[in-house]
């Protein structure tokens, strides 16, 4: 019965919902299926992540350059102080970010589609 009390959370919101009455199990088993489900929905998502990954790299490569073949560049509105002129800066930038962004969007949208939601 003591162990009982240890594992409802220590601090929380909505703290009458873990007092001692019958209607507390159900918030607990909630909790567990929701913090179980959150769990799951992670781990789709870092697979699907990485079984994206081949086609974030096709992505990726394919955004660092325009049509012409002539690499990405900015347009500022405004004139940056100390500029970089690395001339590779951008395009890597610019990979990383529809790298990232394709991984993200893969390994969301395969979560959805493994993950039960009952």
């Amino acid at each position: 019965m003591n162990n009982e009390f240890l594992s409802d959370p220590w601090l929380t919101l909505r703290f009458r919902k873990y007092t001692a009455n019958p209607k507390r199990w159900a918030w607990k088993n909630k909790r567990e299926t929701k913090n179980q489900f959150q769990f799951t929905f992670l781990v789709n998502g870092l697979i699907g992540s990485v079984l994206t990954a081949p086609l974030a790299v096709w992505v990726g490569r394919r955004a660092q350059y325009g049509q012409g073949g002539v690499p990405t560049v900015p347009m500022q509105r405004w004139v940056h102080d100390f500029p970089n002129v690395d001339p590779g800066f951008h395009p890597r930038r610019t990979f990383r970010w529809w790298f990232l962004g394709t991984c993200m969007f893969g390994g969301i949208l395969f979560a959805y589609a493994t993950t039960s939601t009952n």
